[in-house]
């Protein structure tokens, strides 16, 4: 199950510098890296990532260069130290958003009994990410709007 395109799109930024702060990558590396970290969960079309990449280019977040590797002209993205900055700063602020939807949200996942994600030490995906029933989070006679 992926996520919903509206959800993942106040946060593609964020993963897309998080996916560049281990080293300098390709886009097709960082499309891969972002669905195999996430259990397949982020699948992103490089249609929607190199727009990303350009703006990050743009304001001098990411550094970029071209290569020849195996015969392919590859353009490599790398941070900068306005991308470290931004990273560091739009994250934490990501996280304190994060926890305050967790708090806002606990009776309502206490009461389905679903368990709250963890994120392991390792940086590694869990094993297995929970899957939440929309259906079930849906009030009774609830209507589409």
């Amino acid at each position: 199950m992926t996520f919903d395109r509206e959800l993942l799109r106040g946060s593609l930024e964020l993963m897309v510098l998080g996916e560049l702060q281990s080293g300098a990558r390709y886009g097709y590396q960082i499309l891969t890296s972002l669905s195999s970290r996430s259990c397949g969960r982020v699948n992103i079309k490089a249609g929607t990532l190199y727009p990303i990449l350009h703006k990050l280019e743009q304001e001098s977040c990411v550094r970029t260069w071209w290569d020849e590797q195996g015969g392919r002209d590859r353009k490599w993205y790398a941070l900068t130290e306005a991308g470290e900055a931004r990273l560091r700063r739009n994250a934490t602020e990501w996280f304190d958003y994060a926890a305050t939807v967790q708090m806002l949200l606990a009776p309502l996942l206490d009461s389905l009994s679903i368990a709250r994600p963890v994120v392991a030490d390792s940086g590694q995906p869990p094993a297995r990410l929970p899957q939440v029933d929309a259906q079930a989070l849906r009030p009774p006679n609830s209507r589409d709007f």
